[in-house]
């Protein structure tokens, strides 16, 4: 069926015969069938029209077992109708993967998928790797593919965040420097929890940060950041990842949290009744502090001088420059 190596392509003359069974008598249990079965599309297609292109089976056994086409083959069992499939004959489970992926190739633009079918052929013969990754898309040695099989190293159940959007493939980066008691602790982030990528690449970049600056474990820097406290408090899912991200933030820079909040308690106080706003623009890099006010009219301009004239009377202004004079 093959050419000489198990990954290769199929010789040019193959031709598969053509057979017909009832839908129900398909064994559709093989690992090989790597991504989710279920296409409303296609039952609606199915419902319409009828099947229009084979699935593939190996029908070399007591019982045809499926290649390609569950979505098919389910809603077809469920009629009561026969399947028209191509018999590829008896053949490997890694075989009848790479198949299963040459069929499904227009839907590889996900990362969980490429993840679930490198885990499969990683435990079945990853001596073979770097070819499956250039069936899958993904460049040997490139970043993404680095990442991808730095995946492969986490915990098979983790594939279930990436599938469900609750992390991103770029985490991989940082979680694969974790053990797996680090990788237990910071879990709980994810089980409730769906990130956006830049968030969460910062709030696990700041936590392994603190993590090798502090020779402390993850779980400690999730404890003093109070992590589990906000994962468990009764907040939306927006304001618990909010308030997990502002304090292990503050446990990263605890300098620049703290002039922060100076600086906000400040302009609070100074410009408490005015139509100004204040803020330090650029990090505490300089000791500028920007001034804005909106108007609308030359009467809305003299109250907002007047309001800065009183402001700049105000005591509390040596807050933002300690040791200077007025």
């Amino acid at each position: 069926m093959f050419e000489n190596t198990w990954w290769g392509t199929m010789t040019r003359d193959q031709r598969w015969p053509v057979v017909r069974v009832p839908a129900q008598d398909i064994d559709c249990s093989g690992p090989w069938l790597l991504w989710p079965h279920k296409n409303d599309a296609v039952c609606r297609s199915l419902a319409h029209v009828g099947q229009l292109s084979p699935v593939l089976v190996d029908a070399s056994g007591p019982r045809p077992l499926l290649v390609d086409g569950a979505a098919r083959v389910a809603w077809l069992s469920e009629q009561g109708q026969d399947v028209y499939g191509l018999n590829i004959g008896s053949c490997s489970a890694q075989d009848k993967a790479m198949l299963y992926i040459h069929a499904n190739i227009h839907r590889l633009s996900l990362d969980a998928d490429k993840v679930r079918a490198l885990r499969f052929f990683a435990q079945h013969d990853a001596s073979h790797i770097d070819a499956v990754m250039q069936v899958l898309g993904l460049v040997p040695h490139s970043r993404p593919a680095k990442q991808a099989l730095a995946w492969l190293a986490l915990p098979a159940h983790w594939d279930t965040y990436l599938a469900g959007g609750a992390l991103p493939l770029v985490c991989a980066d940082i979680l694969r420097l974790w053990d797996a008691h680090d990788l237990q602790a910071v879990e709980a982030i994810f089980q409730t929890l769906s990130w956006s990528r830049g968030l969460i690449v910062q709030v696990l970049t700041w936590i392994h940060e603190v993590h090798v600056r502090d020779g402390c474990d993850v779980a400690q820097v999730l404890a003093r950041a109070d992590v589990m406290d906000s994962v468990q408090a009764n907040l939306s899912p927006k304001d618990a990842m909010a308030r997990i991200a502002a304090r292990v933030r503050a446990l990263r820079y605890p300098e620049l949290t703290r002039l922060e909040q100076r600086a906000t308690d400040t302009a609070r106080v100074l410009a408490a009744g005015t139509r100004w706003r204040m803020v330090q623009p650029d990090q505490f890099e300089s000791d500028s502090v920007e001034l804005a006010a909106r108007v609308r009219s030359p009467a809305e301009v003299q109250q907002a001088v007047a309001e800065l004239v009183r402001m700049a009377e105000h005591a509390d202004w040596a807050a933002f420059w300690p040791g200077k004079e007025a």
